[in-house]
């Protein structure tokens, strides 16, 4: 599998940002979301530190994501908190509608479901 070539990889020379995005995307192509999760954590650390934080949000949110279909939801609430510190929340980006869309998830398991309408549309 892909993904395990990006390991093998990683082990010889730490990859990059867009490397470990290419890592997540073909872990999580195989159906093996969990392997994601070092990856992303490591990609969201690169992309702040070098000051693209749209790169940063975008990435939280997958490992948002990957944390609560592992059923982690406090941890993902976590990410989603912190997803929410590196875009303007106001700026309409694609990072901004990822997060009101698992913003809505979140208050829908919660039983809020007026909030959770409010966040989808």
């Amino acid at each position: 599998m892909a993904a395990r070539h990006f390991e093998q990889a990683d082990r010889q020379q730490a990859l990059n940002a867009d490397d470990l995005e290419k890592w997540v995307y073909a872990a999580r192509c195989a159906g093996c979301s969990g392997e994601a999760i070092s990856p992303l954590e490591r990609a969201v650390a690169a992309h702040a530190m070098s000051g693209n934080k749209q790169a940063a949000a975008h990435n939280a949110l997958l490992l948002t994501l990957v944390q609560f279909e592992q059923r982690n939801y406090a941890v993902a609430k976590g990410w989603l908190k912190r997803s929410a510190n590196y875009p303007n929340p106001q700026k309409e980006t694609a990072e901004h509608g990822m997060w009101e869309w698992v913003s809505s998830r979140f208050a829908a398991i919660d039983g809020r479901l007026d909030e959770a309408v409010q966040h989808a549309q």
